[in-house]
């Protein structure tokens, strides 16, 4: 099934998922177009950073201006895909508890192991190695994929709170909690936990008066502009995993679903923005390959060039994409597919099996 090879994967079984604005919209694959919108832009954010970012450990200086770009989309990324994932939650929870721990070992836990162990054995960033047991709990750039796993396994628990106890709880973790690495895991539950408890609340969200969204499109902008400014000033991510900056990143993440939602009714046909559903599909595919595939780029580049220019931006983003479009493609051989999920014996049973009593959907 398609839908098991993006990071944020729809279940048949999203209470409320026919509502307005949980119809699908694409009729060959059942799925919401407007969270493939969303989750493919956020990946390829996430490729245009990293294309930026990774060539510095081979000598690039990257420009002010550059940094600045990605600044702007730096506070919505991340806490965006977590937010997507919440909003899927509850139809991954109506599983078997077996269905569902198998599940999120298999399309979470083996691809991370997998992929941390190449990023350990050849990319290793500062003060990382294979040895070290602590570089494997959030394995450089794999971080989120093991960050999603353990949202998954403790929120039988955690959705049995209302909102306002789990979210405020959350918050004042990543506020008091003085160890930055469960400072990060309690910030992004807060964007997971709220995508949940706001499931409901996505056909008002759709629907909602234009001055209201002219509203809140202003706080975005002013937030945004506020986000710029002292990143500039300071030369560092001024907002990253800043509690302070949560309201204003869920209006930004509520302003971007009411656009991209927008855009897929008025651009159905468009062949950029199916492009982007596409990536936003596949995105477990271009989230794990990239940075490696950039890494390989950068070796290439530096062995080859007297120096590493702009140009370099955009030989990581297009060695991103071109590597990773063909491995998306040949997702569902299994000659591939072992790449990003748990393989499956011939009898079609997983090799970490489990005895289900459902039908259909992801785990």
């Amino acid at each position: 099934m398609r839908a098991r090879n993006a990071l944020i994967a729809p279940g048949h079984d999203v209470p409320g998922r026919h509502t307005a604005g949980w119809a699908p919209t694409s009729r060959t694959t059942g799925r919401v177009e407007w969270m493939d919108t969303l989750r493919g832009t956020a990946i390829l954010l996430l490729i245009v950073w990293h294309a930026s970012s990774i060539p510095v450990r081979f000598g690039f200086d990257m420009p002010t201006w550059l940094f600045l770009v990605n600044e702007a989309f730096l506070p919505w990324r991340m806490p965006t895909l977590m937010f997507l994932s919440g909003l899927l939650l509850a139809g991954s929870l109506r599983k078997p508890a077996s269905v569902y721990t198998v599940g999120k070992v298999r399309n979470l836990l083996w691809p991370y192991a997998l992929w941390a162990a190449v990023y350990l054995s050849l990319f290793p960033g500062s003060g990382e190695a294979i040895s070290d047991p602590m570089s494997w709990f959030g394995a450089g750039y794999l971080w989120f994929i093991l960050y999603l796993f353990g949202y998954y396994l403790v929120a039988p628990l955690v959705v049995r709170a209302p909102w306002w106890i789990a979210l405020p709880a959350f918050t004042v973790g990543a506020i008091l909690i003085p160890h930055p690495s469960p400072q990060k895991i309690c910030f992004f539950a807060v964007f997971f936990f709220a995508g949940h408890y706001a499931r409901t609340l996505i056909p008002f969200v759709l629907n909602a008066p234009r001055t209201l969204v002219g509203a809140v499109g202003l706080v975005a902008a002013a937030f945004t502009a506020a986000s710029v400014t002292l990143s500039a000033v300071t030369g560092a991510h001024f907002f990253e995993f800043a509690p302070a900056s949560i309201v204003f990143v869920l209006a930004l993440i509520a302003l971007s679903i009411r656009v991209a939602h927008a855009l897929g009714r008025r651009a159905s046909k468009s062949p950029l923005r199916r492009g982007i559903a596409w990536i936003g599909r596949n995105s477990v595919v271009f989230y794990l390959t990239h940075f490696p595939l950039m890494i390989i780029a950068c070796v290439i580049a530096r062995q080859t060039a007297d120096a590493l220019g702009l140009w370099i931006v955009g030989v990581c983003c297009a060695t991103a994409l071109l590597g990773g479009v063909p491995l998306a493609l040949a997702n569902r051989h299994w000659s591939v597919s072992w790449l990003f999920r748990a393989p499956s014996l011939p009898q079609g049973r997983t090799l970490i099996t489990a005895r289900p009593r459902t039908v259909g959907g992801a785990a």
